[in-house]
């Protein structure tokens, strides 16, 4: 470890130089500590910018939570070895920058950043007092030293809704540098950057996947903050970011200003590196750049997988010819990324460092919604919900059925019976707050569905003809105002399914193997079909993925078509069997499933896309089932007894 950062700080006294120790945290190891989204991002830019500027890799030290290698993880004890070796390297004409993005927390008189090892409720013991830093620092030889934190975004105790987690004056005080001087030598010329000032907090903006404060100091340090011959300077840059944050903020219906306690004297951070004009051939190709954190993304250019990152992708074309292509990047696990690239002959696009966010089920795999009987079928059941892993089951509503998340994981509407006919209820994740939503006592109101933006539920009714069929309702969630979007006309099967856009609709018609799709916004709207499927003899209302793919079943099957759970592109196009009915009866079996099981009853998607939540049996007795989907005869194992109806990653 020390031949390694000492590799990484390792200094020449010709000249006077910089150190930057940077440190971020996005995930704690205690899962009690709440997550960040930008933290790492914004260090890593940090330092790149330094990087850019000319500085040397052995002046730089990144510690990181998601870092591969250990020593480079952003720990109470990497923090204080990289400091402590940058000590060593510094002296005097140098200049020491720490950098800290992450959690911070007062506690009592004595504040404290919270480094990736910090335990919840051992903060005192295990998260890195400022103090500390301050001591391992004593006798700096450096000239200047300059604390930048950015530990105020919310607060780090994790389930409460990202609260905000304001500066106290306690908190403001107790971060400065303190460096006390060493034997015959004066202390350095320290200074303080926060991201915040007394009584505010940091926000980040999730357009530019920065915090607000660090993405401004690093468009100052590029080059926004810099003097007339090109240097950056602390003072001015100071002035820009307190500046840019605090109108952005007021832009964004926030209260945001950085503080800033200057030192005895200006400092010099970096001096901009001037960009050369290359004059070079012109050759017959453009040539497209894509580099994403992690690497290892696969890259599509208008739909055509052309390589993984980090790439560099010639692209023929004419001589002065110009295109638009689009350029998508996916990584297991993460969310995708798009966008639209010019590329021009001769000329070079890049889309570089693209910060791939894990999917919210990769930290939080959230929960299952399902009904279980508590009498003879279709009498009546509990409505309950459940983690994939088959752990905290919890009863949510007596005599509920079907059902579905809000997309917040904080309620779920439901439909139960009064006074003999179905209404549509709403119920707290825990259970609380039992709500009617619907009062039709000439019909029936049901299977209630939730649009993924959460503005507006879909449901079922029978209020205006039973014979005729079930009618589609659309309500808005704010304001209980409803109207009729189809009516029945005959269709067979309830139920229906938002698109991940909220705006369509899709259900099945009357000839019960039809997938029609409604534009829920126009303002006459007419169904059109999707796709017919008569080879399945019937199948159920197709579960959709946020990249528009479905997942239905054949209920009844045929030769051509048996029994079992089927994929299918957006426009009803590459029907492709996960698992047929033989195949799924024999894993069933080998799980300890009920010999009798013969039916798929229900199947939704996991939210990352990679897993199938489902039902199989028969005649009542049914078994919750998951697995992934490419593999779902091997990967199966038994959930729960019930009838799954929803999956919701924010339910805790």
């Amino acid at each position: 470890m020390r031949r390694m950062l000492c590799l990484l700080l390792l200094a020449t006294a010709a000249t006077a130089d910089t150190y930057v120790v940077a440190v971020g945290v996005d995930t704690y190891d205690n899962e009690g500590i709440s997550s960040l989204h930008y933290a790492v991002a914004d260090v890593r830019a940090i330092a790149d910018t330094f990087r850019a500027s000319g500085l040397r890799d052995r002046n730089i030290a990144v510690l990181t939570s998601d870092a591969a290698d250990w020593n480079q993880r952003a720990t109470k004890g990497n923090v204080l070895r990289a400091l402590g070796f940058a000590k060593e390297c510094a002296v005097a004409g140098d200049t020491l920058i720490f950098f800290f993005s992450g959690h911070g927390q007062q506690v009592g008189d004595t504040s404290y950043l919270l480094t990736q090892d910090t335990d919840r409720d051992l903060v005192a013991d295990t998260a890195l007092p400022v103090s500390m830093l301050n001591t391992k620092l004593a006798g700096l030889q450096a000239s200047r030293l300059l604390f930048v934190i950015d530990a105020c975004r919310n607060d780090p105790n994790a389930g409460r809704s990202d609260p905000d987690a304001v500066l106290s004056d306690g908190m403001a005080r107790g971060v400065r540098p303190v460096c006390l001087p060493g034997a015959g030598k004066p202390a350095p010329a320290a200074a303080l950057l926060l991201a915040c000032d007394v009584g505010q907090r940091a926000w980040e903006m999730r357009a530019e996947l920065h915090g607000a404060f660090s993405w401004y100091l690093i468009r100052g340090l590029q080059g926004e903050a810099k003097d007339a011959d090109g240097v950056v300077r602390l003072a001015r840059l100071a002035g820009y970011v307190q500046e840019q944050v605090a109108d952005w903020a007021q832009r964004a219906g926030h209260q945001q200003r950085p503080r800033f306690e200057a030192a005895a004297e200006d400092m010099d951070l970096l001096r901009v590196p001037a960009r050369p004009v290359r004059i070079e051939e012109i050759p017959l190709v453009a040539t497209l750049r894509v580099t994403t954190r992690p690497p290892g993304a696969t890259v599509k250019l208008d739909g055509q997988e052309v390589g993984t990152t980090p790439l560099t992708l010639p692209v023929p074309l004419a001589a002065g010819q110009a295109r638009k292509a689009r350029v998508e990047v996916e990584l297991p696990g993460h969310l995708p990324r798009a966008a639209n690239v010019e590329l021009v002959a001769g000329g070079t696009q890049e889309w570089s460092n693209v910060v791939l966010e894990k999917l919210p089920a990769a930290s939080r795999p959230g929960r299952l919604l399902y009904s279980r009987w508590t009498a003879p079928w279709g009498t009546s059941s509990d409505l309950r919900s459940i983690r994939p892993d088959g752990t905290g089951d919890r009863l949510l509503a007596h005599d509920g059925q079907s059902g579905s998340w809000h997309p917040d994981g904080t309620w779920v509407a439901y439909n139960h019976t009064v006074t003999g006919d179905f209404e549509v209820f709403r119920v707290g994740a825990d259970g609380s707050a039992n709500q009617q939503l619907t009062n039709s006592p000439n019909g029936q109101n049901f299977t209630p569905l939730i649009s993924p933006d959460g503005r507006r539920m879909l449901y079922n009714s029978s209020r205006n003809d039973y014979n005729t069929g079930y009618d589609l309702y659309v309500r808005e969630i704010a304001t209980g105002a409803e109207h009729l979007l189809w009516p029945g006309t005959g269709a067979t099967s309830p139920g229906g399914r938002w698109a991940a856009n909220s705006h369509e609709i899709y259900f099945i018609g009357p000839a019960k193997h039809d997938i029609m799709v409604i534009d829920a916004d126009a303002a006459n709207p007419t169904p059109h079909l999707l796709v017919a499927l008569p080879q399945f003899g019937s199948v159920s209302a197709p579960a959709i993925g946020a990249d528009g793919r479905l997942l239905t079943m054949a209920r009844e099957g045929s030769i051509s078509a048996p029994l079992g759970l089927y994929q299918l592109n957006a426009d009803g196009s590459g029907v492709t069997c996960l698992v047929s009915g033989p195949d799924l009866k024999a894993a069933v079996a080998s799980v300890g499933g009920p010999a009798s099981a013969e039916r798929i009853v229900s199947a939704v998607w996991s939210p990352d896309q990679r897993q199938t939540a489902f039902t199989y049996g028969k005649d009542g007795t049914f078994v919750l089932y998951v697995a992934e989907i490419g593999d779902i005869a091997q990967t199966l194992h038994q959930i729960t007894t019930g009838v799954v109806v929803d999956w919701c990653a924010n339910a805790q």
